[in-house]
């Protein structure tokens, strides 16, 4: 009942495909979003997933529900409801060199979410272990319990979540010219979104500490 209660106001759209974009595969992945201020379970359904490297310890990730049509880096919002996340990852965890601690973060992590024109943008990050490097075709890996809140919204977008937290997984598929569309699109959101001031309220996770490596004693 949550979730349709979330999907309803926010509209969310079924999948849709980008088949037609050549070098296409589909995408396997989960994400949840749960709300800790109102409780209530966003399950976003990604039809794209893909991510582009530079280098074997950093990656851009993209997931989004959005038709090819509507990713169309300035084309009009207005009518266009649905979801693009942006997962960074800036650090490979090194076993028994990264510390692995709640508030420890590899990732940082965006949420844009579209309701019929109106536009929210989370953020927020975590701890992510990926299962490779994101140096082939496809990466695959994971985060749980990501700290997520709003940082700014365009006129008339109504906050659903507050305070969150978000659990994703996904093999991706490596398309450096769909990442950079994709890029281009959310910067349009950005550009119609006001940032809101960073008071938090007592439920609002603290901010993720970057992992660092730790030197390993002999």
């Amino acid at each position: 009942m949550l979730l349709l209660f979330l999907s309803a106001l926010f509209l969310m759209p079924g999948c849709r495909s980008l088949s037609g974009l050549a070098g296409w595969s589909s995408p396997t992945g989960q994400a949840s979003i749960r709300s800790l201020d109102q409780g209530l379970l966003l399950k976003p359904s990604f039809s794209t997933i893909v991510f582009i490297s530079q280098s074997e310890n950093e990656a851009d990730v993209y997931l989004t529900d959005l038709s090819l049509q509507d990713l169309t880096p300035g084309a009009p919002i207005s009518n266009i409801t649905g979801q693009i996340m942006h997962l960074h990852l800036f650090v490979v965890p090194k076993a028994g060199k990264t510390p692995i601690a709640s508030e420890a973060s590899t990732a940082t992590l965006r949420h844009a979410i579209i309701s019929q024109g109106r536009v929210g943008i989370y953020g927020g990050g975590g701890f992510f272990i990926p299962k490779n490097k994101p140096t082939g075709k496809k990466f695959a890996g994971s985060t749980r319990k990501s700290t997520l809140r709003l940082l700014s919204r365009s006129a008339g977008f109504a906050d659903r979540l507050g305070a969150s937290q978000a659990s994703v997984s996904f093999t991706a598929q490596q398309n450096p010219e769909l990442v950079r569309t994709i890029q281009a699109r959310f910067d349009d959101l950005l550009a119609v979104a006001t940032p809101i001031p960073s008071t938090q309220s007592k439920k609002t996770p603290p901010p993720a500490k970057a992992a660092t490596d730790t030197p390993s004693s002999d």
